[in-house]
């Protein structure tokens, strides 16, 4: 994981974990009420030279990391997932949202789909120590997996599918689909305006919903 400053210059903020190189870090967000750092680490990147290079395991699983800026430490934030994808807090911090990409095995995999492993978004408390608790399944994503995700400021979770972006109320509930023609992998949400603006990446194109 890496952090660029405003002049461009780049550095690296952590690679390893006791020692060992990391999988292949993937989504990343800041807790804004205490700074930390949090990402999931999948093993996508060092599977094939598809998504990263291919190279050998050196952590002994997919882990959600959370790095404290102040003590500069790593630690592990969550250990029950196949392999953690799409990360974001809701409003207030309080609760954390983690995909769980199970069901693809990579580029690589002769199956693109695995329907039997993991392909759900998981939300936890925050405690006001920074640590996770009362894990549950939040939504399961019936139309391929969830990748990336965000939560707007009203606290719904806006989580990419393989038919679009699918939004879901802070209770679960299914609110609305967007419909995009490609399988997507990740969205940004523009609320500067007042008005909601969404920015979605997917296989081949990036497109402008608003």
């Amino acid at each position: 994981m890496t952090r660029t400053t405003r002049d461009g210059h780049s550095e690296t903020v952590v690679d390893s974990y006791q020692g060992r190189r990391l999988n292949s870090p993937n989504d990343v967000v800041v807790c804004q009420p205490d700074g930390s750092i949090w990402f999931t680490d999948p093993p996508y990147g060092i599977e094939s030279d598809y998504e990263g290079y291919k190279a050998d395991r050196e952590q002994d699983g997919n882990y959600v990391y959370r790095f404290d800026p102040v003590t500069a430490t790593l630690s592990i934030a969550a250990v029950d997932f196949d392999r953690p994808n799409g990360l974001a807090f809701s409003p207030d911090g309080r609760r954390l949202y983690i995909a769980d990409s199970g069901a693809s095995l990579g580029a690589g995999h002769p199956d693109p789909l695995v329907a039997d492993r993991p392909h759900h978004i998981c939300v936890f408390d925050v405690t006001d120590k920074g640590s996770l608790c009362h894990d549950r399944v939040f939504a399961i994503i019936d139309a391929g997996l969830p990748d990336g995700l965000r939560v707007d400021r009203a606290g719904r979770v806006w989580t990419s599918a393989w038919d679009g972006v699918w939004c879901y109320g802070d209770d679960g509930s299914l609110l609305v689909k967007i419909n995009v023609p490609e399988i997507t992998s990740n969205l940004v949400i523009d609320e500067r305006s007042g008005f909601m603006r969404f920015y979605i990446t997917a296989s081949t194109s990036v497109y402008y919903f608003g």
